[in-house]
């Protein structure tokens, strides 16, 4: 199974349901703006939003998070480059914890914790026994931490193992894993020594978790070429909420459309990996799932692929049916959902990041 998860499954077992809504069609739902912030940043990383609806964005170049109103308007600021307390060497994932935020330092290693007014708690290290080049951290609640890692090797995931660091002090204990992904880089040779590159459109499996690190989501497949895939949810001390079948219609990529892509990226990249590009072949189909999303409440979004304009958005209700849909710009990545609300970033024309906000009717 591609899915490993080794505590009680308390809903559904891991090959039982089809999801498809519970009757009828699915609910089309409608994108309201919020807000949308202009000029705050001059680059993005990453967000959470906690239970008021405040927003906690990166901007990884100066080592700093900002925190805005569920209205948009910025509040607080924190953070320099550093190694000290309150300071950071790389800004990576953000998240909730008790009410607070936390923030992870991957080249340091470890998590800052920050109060509502972002007032410095603590950091908490990852254990040296947890080895892994990515590794992402979410706060669960008692203080414990769910630790997230992704290792490469020769341009394949050895897949995502999810760990839980109890605050007493004992030994990490591991509560699931997911496979690797199919092959989705590759590698050559050239004069400025060896380059890599990522294939396009390439079919990936997932791993996310909410904010607080309540929920893990992930999508995998059972066997290369499916025409489903499998969406679980799992509350991060081991009990899957549910695990469904979802089909999907494969879209072709044209043998045109793949020369436009391939042409259109290797235009823009540097001579060596431009070189590499060249020598690329794309997948046959666009990937169903291109992002997920999980919040604290369990509800879960999947995105499929962009027709150039928009992207839909499908969400699912917590027997794992996909319940209602919604189209939002192709130009907005989001970060954070509710079952009626989204949160995430939106590049203009000249790439500048600006936050966005829209409430689903």
């Amino acid at each position: 199974m591609p899915v490993l998860w080794q505590r009680k499954l308390l809903a559904v077992t891991l090959s039982l349901s089809i999801a498809s809504p519970a009757s009828g069609q699915l609910r089309r739902m409608q994108p309201e703006l919020v807000f949308r912030t202009v000029g705050e940043f001059t680059e993005f990383g990453a967000m959470t939003v906690d239970v008021a609806g405040r927003i906690l964005a990166t901007q990884p170049g100066d080592r700093m998070v900002l925190l805005f109103s569920s209205t948009g308007k910025q509040l607080a600021k924190f953070g320099r480059a550093g190694s000290g307390p309150g300071e950071f060497a790389t800004i990576g994932r953000v998240g909730t914890h008790e009410g607070g935020f936390w923030i992870d330092d991957p080249l340091l290693r470890r998590a800052t914790l920050l109060s509502p007014t972002l007032r410095l708690i603590n950091t908490a290290s990852v254990p040296a026994t947890i080895i892994g080049t990515a590794v992402r951290l979410s706060a669960l609640g008692q203080g414990d931490t769910l630790i997230l890692r992704a290792r490469q090797v020769a341009g394949r995931g050895d897949g995502t193992t999810f760990y839980v660091l109890p605050r007493s002090g004992a030994r990490p204990y591991v509560i699931g894993r997911l496979d690797p992904s199919p092959e989705c880089e590759m590698s050559d040779s050239s004069s400025a020594g060896i380059v890599t590159a990522t294939i396009y459109h390439c079919t990936r499996q997932f791993a996310e978790v909410s904010g607080n690190g309540t929920m893990v989501a992930t999508v995998s497949f059972d066997r290369p070429g499916d025409s489903a895939y499998r969406v679980t949810l799992v509350r991060a001390r081991g009990d899957t909420v549910f695990s469904s079948l979802v089909p999907f219609r494969p879209i072709a990529i044209s043998s045109k459309m793949a020369d436009s892509i391939l042409g259109e990226h290797a235009a823009s990249a540097p001579a060596p990996i431009a070189a590499l590009i060249r020598k690329m072949k794309l997948p046959s189909t666009y990937p169903p799932v291109t992002q997920v999303l999980v919040s604290s409440d369990g509800t879960f979004w999947l995105a499929s692929h962009s027709n150039g304009v928009t992207r839909e958005w499908t969400r699912f209700s917590d027997a794992g049916h996909s319940v209602a849909t919604v189209l939002l710009p192709e130009n907005v990545r989001m970060f954070a959902a509710t079952s009626n609300q989204m949160w995430g970033v939106e590049r203009d024309g000249d790439g500048v990041p600006n936050l966005v906000s829209y409430r689903l009717r």
